[in-house]
C-alpha cells in the first residue's frame, strides 16, 4: 500500500511540475528562515547540554544579605571552599574552580591586545566540562601555574599557523606563561565563554589579594561533580553546618549555602549572579514564534495552491470511491503527496540556510561592547538540535499543509462528482478566504513591526538623553594607564584640536550604578534609589549636562564631596530647594551643589531614573576628550596614539568616539528590525502565491460568466474588476485586522512607561497597506487577464 501510494504521488507530481516546483521552493524557503529564527532560541533552549556529565554538576550559591537586608544569590564564593567541600564530603567526586580574569592585557613579541574573555581554571577544568581540544593533554594542561589554553581562534590571531604549543605569551605585561593546548572554538551553547584559560594557580602572581586561603572574598564560581543517582538534597542538608564551620556568623558571611543545577543556570538563575551566561525564556518564545509564523504563512500558501490543485482531481476522487476507496485511503493519499513534498524541500532548505546564515552573521556583525571570537559557524552540522527541528518541522509542515485539502475533498460525494453537479459557491470557498485573510494579517503584521522598530531605533538616536555625545573620543583607561591618567591628560591637551579632558568610571550609554540616596532625617527604609556615577571634573561641561541650579564641579572649590542631582532625583527627595542639602549615597556623604537638567545613561527607552554624578578620581576607567571638529579625529587619533606610545609602550590603544560606542551598542535593533521587514515583504509575497493558486481555480470556474459578461458588452476593465474586487476585499480586511491588533499592541506599550516612543506615523500604515495591495492585485490580475482576454466563444464552450 506504501509503495503504491508512494507511486500515485510521484505520478501526480510529475504531471504538475510548476505547482510542485513552487510549493517544494515555498516550503524550503519557509523551512530555512524557521531554522535561523530556531537556531537562536535553541542554542539557549540547549545550552550546556555537550557536557558529557552536565546533569551532574552544580555550581555552589550563596544567599548574602545587602545593606537594606535583602537577600542577594551570587554563585561567586570564596577561593578556598572547593577544596573544603571535598575534605567534607567524600561524595563529590570533582570540584573546579573558575575565576573571571576581566580585562587582561595579553602580549606576543610585538603585539598587544585587550582581551576579555579569559578564566582562571583549575586543572580539572577541562576534565569536568567536555570542551574539545586540538592540541594538548586535557588532563594536565592546567596542572602547572603559568599555564595557558588557548581557543583555535585565539591561537591564530597570536600565532597564525605556527603551532602555539610550547610557546610563550605574556599576561598583563608582567608573567609569562606557556600555552599548553588548544581548544576547538566554543560553541554558542556554551554558558562559559572563554578564549583563555589560564591556571589559576598564576592569579596569585597577579595579585597579592587572590590568595587561595582568603574566605572573605567572593571571586570564584565553584561547580561540583556528584556521582550517578546522588539526590543533590543529601548534600544540601549538610551545608548548613558546613557554613557554620568554615563561615561563621560574621555579618558579611553567607546566611545559606545551596547547589543549582549547572543546566538550569541559562534560563533559571536570572536571579544568581554567576559567571554563565544567562537567557530570558521570553526571547526564546519569540524566537520560535517568529520562525513559527514564517512558516505558518508559507503552509497556508500551500493549502490554497493544494485547493486549486486538487480540485483538477475532482472526477479522479469521484470514481476512487466509486471503485471501493474509503475517505480515510483517500485522506492517506493526500497526505502522503503533502508529506513528500515537504521532505522533498528538506534539502534544499538545509541548501538554503547554510547559505543564508553567514550573510545573517555578517550583516548582523559584533553588536557588543566586548569581543568574543571564539564562537564555532552557525553551520546546522554544527548544532545537531536543528536537524531534529528541522525533521519535525517538516513532517508537521507536510501535515498541516496535506490534512484540510484532504479531508475537504475526500468528503465529496460521488455521484455528485460523476454527475457534474458539484458546487463550489462562496460557502464551500469559505476556508480559502479565511486562510488568506489569516495570511495577509501575519503579513502585515511582520512588516508595521518592522517600520515600527526601525522609526523607534531612529527616534532613540535623535532623542535628547540630557547630554550630548557629539565630538568626544573615548579611551579605556586600565592598570597602569590610570596610574599615568593626569601625564596622559597633560600631553593631549596641547594639542590645539582638543578643548575639554574629563574623565569617568563608566561610559554614558551603557552605565548603571544604583545606590540608596537619602537625606539624615529620613531611614533607612524610606532612601530613594538613584544611579550614581563617578566622574571627574568638567564631565557636565564636555557632556553639556545642562545645570539648572547650583554650579559644576570646581577644583578652585574643593566638591570632593559634592553631589550634582537630576531634577527627578530633586523631585523624589522631595526637596524644593535642593542646594545645600547634606545627602548620602551608599557609603558616602556630601552637600548637593547643583541640579541638573535630567539625563539618561542607561535603559533607553524606559522612564529617566534620578541621577546623582559625584567626584570619583581614584575610580576612573574612560577618559572623554572633547574636540572642535568629527573632520579632525583622524588627525586627532594619530595624535593620540603617539602620545599613548611614549608614555605607555607596551599597552594597547583603543581609540573612538562616543557615538561609535553608541551605534555599536544600538545597532542590533536596526538591523533586526530590517531583517524583519524582509520576512515581511517575502511573507507578502508567499502569500501571493497563495492567491495566484485559488485565483486561478476561482477564474477557471467563472470562465463562462466572463465570457457571457463580455457577450453582454461588459469591457475588459469592468471584467477584471470584478473578479479582483473579492480578493481586494480579503486583503482590505486582513490589513483593518493587522493594523488593529498594532494599533492595540503600541497602546499596551505606551501603558508601559516607555520613554520616547512616539505614535504610529501614517506612512508606516501606508506602506504596509499598499505594498500588501499592489502585489495581491498583480498576483491576481496575471490570472484574470488571462480569461478576460479569451474569445467568448471559446469561454461559453468551456467545461
Amino acid at each position: 500500500m506504501f509503495k503504491s501510494n508512494l507511486m500515485a504521488a510521484l505520478r501526480s507530481l510529475k504531471k504538475q511540475k510548476v505547482f510542485a516546483l513552487i510549493n517544494i521552493i515555498g516550503l524550503a524557503v519557509g523551512m530555512a528562515g524557521f531554522t535561523l529564527f530556531a537556531h537562536m532560541a535553541g542554542v539557549k533552549l540547549n545550552a550546556d547540554k555537550f557536557h558529557k556529565n552536565a546533569d551532574r554538576i552544580y555550581g555552589v550559591v550563596q544567599v548574602l544579605q545587602n545593606e537594606n537586608q535583602e537577600d542577594i544569590h551570587t554563585a561567586f564564593v570564596p577561593a578556598p571552599m572547593a577544596g573544603a567541600l571535598l575534605a567534607e564530603f567524600p561524595e563529590i567526586e570533582k570540584a573546579v574552580r573558575v575565576m573571571p580574569a576581566g580585562r587582561m592585557i595579553v602580549r606576543h613579541e610585538n603585539d598587544s591586545f585587550y582581551e576579555n574573555a579569559a578564566l582562571f581554571a583549575d586543572p580539572d577544568f577541562l576534565t569536568l566540562f567536555s570542551f574539545k581540544m586540538s592540541a594538548g593533554n586535557p588532563e594536565t594542561a592546567l596542572a602547572q601555574p603559568n599555564s595557558i589554553v588557548l581557543s583555535e581562534a585565539a591561537a591564530v590571531k597570536y600565532f597564525g599557523e605556527e603551532d602555539p604549543v610550547g610557546q610563550v605569551l605574556t599576561i598583563a605585561r608582567k608573567i609569562n606563561v606557556t600555552v599548553t593546548g588548544v581548544t576547538k572554538n566554543v560553541p554558542r551553547t556554551s554558558s562559559l565563554r572563554f578564549d583563555f584559560l589560564v591556571s589559576i594557580g598564576t592569579a596569585s602572581s597577579l595579585s597579592a589579594k587572590m590568595m587561595d586561603d582568603d574566605w572573605k572574598l567572593n571571586r570564584h564560581a565553584t561547580f561540583l561533580l556528584l556521582p550517578k543517582g546522588w539526590d543533590k538534597s543529601r548534600l544540601e542538608a549538610k551545608l548548613p553546618r558546613f557554613r557554620d564551620k568554615f563561615l561563621g556568623d560574621s555579618p558579611e558571611a553567607a546566611k545559606a549555602i545551596y547547589l543549582f543545577p549547572f543546566l538550569d543556570f541559562r534560563l533559571k538563575a536570572r536571579h544568581i549572579s554567576s559567571i554563565l551566561g544567562s537567557s530570558h525564556p521570553t526571547g526564546i518564545i519569540i524566537m520560535f514564534s517568529i520562525g513559527i509564523l514564517l512558516l505558518f504563512i508559507v503552509c497556508i500558501n500551500f493549502i490554497n495552491l493544494s485547493t486549486s490543485r486538487y480540485m483538477h482531481r475532482i472526477r479522479e476522487i469521484g470514481i476512487r470511491k466509486v471503485i471501493g476507496a474509503r475517505r480515510s485511503q483517500l485522506v492517506k493519499q493526500f497526505l502522503g503527496e503533502s508529506l513528500l513534498l515537504s521532505f522533498l524541500a528538506l534539502p534544499l532548505a538545509v541548501i538554503l540556510y547554510e547559505l543564508i546564515h553567514p550573510i545573517f552573521a555578517a550583516y548582523m556583525g559584533d553588536f557588543s561592547l566586548i569581543t568574543f571570537t571564539s564562537q564555532v559557524s552557525n553551520s546546522i552540522w554544527n548544532y545537531p538540535f536543528l536537524i531534529q527541528y528541522l525533521l519535525v518541522a517538516a513532517i508537521l509542515a507536510g501535515l498541516f499543509s496535506g490534512i484540510y485539502p484532504a479531508l475537504y475533498l475526500s468528503a465529496f460525494q460521488p455521484v455528485q462528482v460523476l454527475k457534474g453537479s458539484l458546487k463550489t459557491g462562496k460557502r464551500k470557498r469559505r476556508g480559502s478566504k479565511i486562510m488568506i485573510v489569516f495570511q495577509f494579517t501575519l503579513s502585515i503584521i511582520f512588516i508595521v513591526a518592522a517600520s515600527l522598530l526601525k522609526n523607534q531605533f531612529g527616534h532613540f538616536f535623535n532623542a535628547d538623553l540630557g547630554y550630548n555625545r557629539d565630538r568626544i573620543a573615548v579611551l579605556p583607561i586600565v592598570g597602569e594607564a590610570g596610574s599615568k591618567l593626569n601625564i596622559l591628560r597633560a600631553e593631549i591637551s596641547r594639542n590645539p584640536d582638543v578643548t575639554l579632558i574629563t574623565a569617568a568610571a563608566g561610559l554614558p550609554i551603557v552605565w548603571e550604578s544604583p545606590q540608596p540616596a537619602l537625606s539624615p532625617e529620613k531611614t533607612e527604609e524610606e532612601a530613594v534609589t538613584v544611579q550614581a556615577y563617578g566622574v571627574d571634573y568638567d564631565f557636565a561641561e564636555a557632556l553639556d549636562i545642562q545645570i539648572l541650579s547650583g554650579r559644576s564641579f570646581s577644583r578652585a572649590q574643593g566638591d570632593k564631596n559634592g553631589f550634582i542631582i537630576s531634577e527627578t532625583a530633586a523631585e523624589r527627595l522631595q526637596w524644593e530647594d535642593p542646594i545645600g542639602q547634606t545627602l548620602k549615597v551608599g557609603e558616602r556623604s556630601g552637600t548637593v551643589i547643583a541640579v541638573a537638567k535630567d539625563f539618561l545613561f542607561a535603559d533607553i527607552g524606559f522612564s529617566i531614573p534620578p541621577a546623582v554624578l559625584y567626584l570619583e578620581p581614584e575610580n576612573l576607567n574612560f577618559m572623554l576628550i572633547k574636540f572642535s571638529s568629527m573632520d579632525r579625529f583622524p588627525a586627532l587619533e594619530e595624535f593620540i596614539k603617539e602620545k599613548w606610545q611614549g608614555i605607555m609602550p607596551d599597552l594597547p590603544l583603543s581609540c573612538r568616539t562616543l557615538d561609535e560606542y553608541f551605534n555599536r551598542f544600538f545597532k542590533l535593533v536596526n538591523k533586526f528590525s530590517g531583517f524583519l521587514n524582509i520576512i515581511g515583504i517575502t511573507a507578502v509575497l508567499f502569500s501571493c502565491l497563495g492567491l495566484l493558486g485559488l485565483s486561478s481555480y476561482l477564474v477557471e470556474r467563472r470562465t463562462k460568466e466572463i465570457g457571457i459578461r463580455k457577450i453582454l458588452g461588459a469591457s475588459l476593465g469592468n471584467v477584471t474588476w470584478q473578479v479582483i474586487r473579492e480578493f481586494i476585499i480579503l486583503v482590505a480586511i486582513a490589513n483593518v485586522i493587522a493594523l488593529g491588533l498594532v494599533q492595540l499592541g503600541w497602546i499596551k506599550v505606551l501603558q508601559t512607561g516607555l520613554l520616547f516612543i512616539t505614535n504610529i506615523s501614517f506612512a508606516t500604515y501606508f506602506y504596509a497597506i499598499f505594498l500588501s495591495l499592489i502585489t495581491a492585485v498583480l498576483a491576481v490580475t496575471s490570472q484574470t487577464w488571462k480569461a478576460v482576454r479569451r474569445n467568448p466563444v471559446d469561454s461559453l464552450r468551456f467545461e
